[in-house]
């Protein structure tokens, strides 16, 4: 078992640095149960751009696992 311990939402507008959106510390949550949680983030008004997020998943393990998705503005 590999409990979590903290995720960290983190963006990423074009060719910018990533900014972290929110953490949040789910060492304290259910295990074995699914966690929902709803962040509002405003996308960039350029048609075009590419906005990266990624969901840092940080547990025992000694690397953290990053889920990677993209969108791009229209």
């Amino acid at each position: 078992m590999d409990p979590l311990k903290e995720i960290s939402v983190r963006a990423k507008v074009g060719d910018a640095d990533y900014v972290e959106i929110e953490k949040i510390d789910v060492a304290s949550e259910a295990k074995d149960e699914m966690l929902a949680k709803t962040i509002e983030y405003v996308a960039p008004a350029t048609s075009g751009t590419t906005v990266v997020f990624d969901m840092v998943i940080t547990s025992q393990k000694q690397f953290p696992q990053i889920k990677r998705t993209e969108i791009t503005t229209k």
